[in-house]
């Protein structure tokens, strides 16, 4: 599918959903609701989030290794994050964020890989969080569907990462990649497939970046818990925001344009099993947009000084990994 073509059905998504969320909640009553935010609640819900970044951003510290050093990677979090809130469409962050890391390094697959292995982990810790909580708040569904889908989904990205860390099937993924056309294009996904291969043996070190994940996710759900609290909202409990946002995490994968109208449409019908209002579940799910988007403008910034300093180079043009080891 042309370029143009998906973007047009990322903003046809998001547009339609939205525009249809925006009618079933009432414009006003939205308004109405967003007036009655508590303003100290807000920012503490900003801090929250903050906290959420720092600890993702351990997360990948952890898996890099000591370089380039925590510092300088919560700085290309912060760049990578900026690019996923505005150019969602064009360059995505989590590229960004393995380009800027390999030029640092001088190992691409590397960075490459370990960006794609903390993904796969926090949908892990995140998929983690809503199988426990569906314990608890199954009750309000009367089908058992939702259940079945973050289990299967959790089973996904098991099976997926098991595929390249047992070696028999990673052999015969490197078989399979041998029959590729383009030989320049197999080389690369083999040495990013190899570079994740080598954590095999580094438990310590998924354990860790496992852990330092569900607290990140946690700071997320916290998060959501203060928005509402902070517009008067107060019939959701925290146990059942531990199923909200990892499902509608989830849901923001479909192809949209940041998750909007997808996310917001996974908070309208999951909060109304417990009786929240249209209007006050889009409000959450606006502030819970609003925020990111917010923290995300501190990567604009400093990626217009990278800019400064000639530091920045076409993401596109990735070099030829080799065949770096693991920290």
């Amino acid at each position: 599918m042309r370029p143009s073509i998906k973007t047009l059905l990322r903003v046809g998504i998001s547009g339609g959903l939205l525009f249809y969320l925006i009618h079933l909640a009432n414009f006003d009553q939205i308004i109405r609701q967003l007036k009655l935010v508590n303003i100290s609640g807000f920012l503490t819900a900003v801090a929250a989030f903050f906290a959420a970044i720092l600890l993702l951003n351990l997360r990948w510290h952890i898996l890099s290794g000591p370089t380039p050093g925590y510092l300088k990677l919560l700085k290309f979090y912060l760049i990578g994050f900026f690019f996923n809130n505005f150019l969602p469409t064009t360059i995505g962050g989590d590229i960004s964020r393995a380009y800027n890391a390999g030029q640092e390094t001088g190992k691409k697959a590397q960075s490459v890989g370990t960006v794609l292995l903390e993904r796969v982990i926090g949908f892990l810790a995140t998929l983690t969080l809503a199988s426990i909580s569906l314990i608890w708040v199954s009750r309000f569904f009367h089908s058992s569907k939702i259940i079945y889908v973050t289990i299967l989904t959790f089973l996904f990205f098991l099976a997926a990462i098991a595929s390249v860390f047992v070696p028999t099937l990673f052999r015969f993924w490197e078989r399979v990649l041998l029959w590729l056309p383009m030989r320049s294009l197999s080389e690369k996904i083999s040495a990013v497939l190899g570079s994740i291969h080598k954590f095999r043996n580094h438990h310590h070190i998924l354990g860790k970046a496992f852990i330092v994940s569900v607290f990140g996710q946690i700071f997320l759900i916290i998060m959501n818990f203060i928005l509402a609290r902070a517009l008067g909202i107060h019939n959701i409990s925290l146990g059942y925001f531990f199923l909200v946002v990892p499902i509608t995490f989830v849901l923001g994968l479909i192809p949209s344009v940041n998750g909007i109208g997808v996310r917001d449409s996974g908070y309208v019908i999951l909060l109304a099993r417990i009786g929240v209002s249209p209007a006050e579940a889009v409000s959450i799910s606006f502030l819970n947009t609003l925020i990111p988007m917010g923290i995300s403008l501190i990567g604009g910034l400093l990626l217009l000084f990278q800019k400064r300093q000639g530091k920045t180079l076409p993401l596109s043009q990735l070099e030829e990994p080799g065949n770096e080891s693991v920290s």
